[in-house]
């Protein structure tokens, strides 16, 4: 198997809808990526490869369970595996830690009627009591999708039974002979270049505004005797014990590992923000100083530029933009040093969503690369890319080549 990783493709094959690929799809998505030189494919695994994690869509207030997936050796994830195996490439797979579900453009779609996503751990409506909930009670389905309060819905880390779940879905990954497994915190602050904005299910002050869970309010109030609804939410000490659940996780995660494949890498995803500086992580739950000491996390994978929502591409890769993401990432390798490495992943907007003749090819390759080389400027051990579907659509390819060459010769 080729260890020589540097360059990486993120995303699902072929587009969003995974459940319905085909071998002809993934055969021709690794096709693509050998003949670019990607090396590893990080897999966004929303679906679910046993019926022990189905999906679901909520209709007037109800989870109704959606079918039709195939699981075990037949599931996509699976297959992905066998083919990059014959290839000489490696598969990650990742999920979203704690996340009930993933929105699929829910400013645009969702109603009070039908909200659909795509995963959730645990069978029907009993999960409503996992739902991690804010301060006075209420969880994403109370709140609603057309609020930033409701824009992704999570569930408590406080419950072990929930740790314990999302631990199995990525354990079941390593029986399909992934080459590593992945989490990611989609809850994050903006890096410090992006356009200032309120920050999805975070209060005014950026703090993550749930975690007031019945475990993790029973377990403060033994520990500190004040209960934390009656605190600010941004209180330093309730802040680090709602983060202290994620370490709790990802080292019982690692303990896991450990027994089942030793030296597996286990890699943490973030929007580039989380990693501004320990107090931006913190304050979003990710305690990535504590997990870097603790050697939980072999690789941090930063998603760049960062914004949420994402910009449009010509006003997401200016050339301050672009100077801004080499600094910030240069801050960041720096703060690592030896204890991980670091691959930033160059998200391209979504092509069906950007409007026709928002960029050209020659300008997608030409800010690619330039990002890119910005980017390994800054220290970067790895550099990823995030969309197969506008990378194939736009022809990106070039660029990637070329970042490739720059990633094993430095020029």
């Amino acid at each position: 198997m080729n260890k020589d990783s540097r360059v990486v493709m993120f995303g699902e094959v072929g587009g969003r809808y995974f459940s319905t690929t085909q071998d002809s799809d993934i055969a021709n998505f690794v096709e693509k990526c050998a003949q670019a030189g990607i090396q590893r494919i990080v897999c966004s695994y929303y679906h679910h490869p046993t019926p022990d994690f189905p999906s679901y869509v909520v209709h007037r207030g109800r989870l109704l369970r959606i079918e039709g997936f195939e699981y075990g050796a037949r599931s996509p994830l699976a297959r992905l595996v066998r083919r990059a195996h014959e290839s000489d490439l490696q598969v990650v797979a990742f999920v979203n830690v704690a996340t009930g579900g993933q929105w699929i453009r829910a400013d645009y779609v969702a109603s009070g009627e039908v909200w659909p996503y795509v995963r959730l751990i645990g069978a029907g409506e009993e999960q409503e009591k996992y739902w991690t909930r804010t301060r006075d009670g209420k969880t994403w389905l109370d709140i609603g999708p057309r609020h930033r309060l409701g824009a992704t819905g999570y569930l408590g880390l406080s419950y072990p039974e929930i740790r314990q779940r999302e631990q199995q879905l990525l354990m079941q990954f390593i029986e399909f002979g992934v080459d590593g497994i992945q989490v990611e915190f989609m809850v994050s602050g903006p890096p410090a270049y992006a356009t200032p904005r309120p920050i999805d299910c975070c209060d005014d002050d950026g703090i993550w505004a749930y975690g007031y869970d019945e475990p993790a309010i029973q377990a403060y109030k033994q520990a500190h005797g004040v209960d934390p609804r009656q605190m600010a939410n941004s209180d330093e000490t309730w802040v680090r014990f709602r983060a202290a659940y994620a370490t709790q996780y990802l080292r019982e995660l690692r303990q896991q590992v450990n027994k089942v494949r030793p030296g597996l890498e286990v890699s943490l995803l973030c929007f580039s923000g989380t990693f501004r500086s320990s107090a931006a992580g913190l304050a979003v739950g990710v305690d990535w100083e504590t997990w870097l000491n603790e050697g939980l996390v072999d690789v941090i994978y930063s998603r760049v530029p960062g914004d949420r929502p994402p910009l449009p591409w010509r006003e997401r890769f200016t050339p301050a933009r672009i100077q801004a993401m080499h600094d910030e990432l240069l801050a960041f390798r720096t703060a690592v040093g030896s204890r991980a490495v670091v691959c930033p992943v160059i998200e391209m907007p979504i092509f069906p969503l950007i409007a026709p003749g928002q960029v050209t090819h020659e300008e997608a390759v030409r800010t690619v690369e330039d990002t890119g080389r910005a980017l390994v400027a800054a220290g970067a051990d790895r550099m990823g890319f995030w969309w197969f579907d506008t990378i194939e659509t736009l022809d990106v390819w070039p660029a990637i080549r070329n970042l490739r060459r720059v990633m094993r010769t430095g020029q």
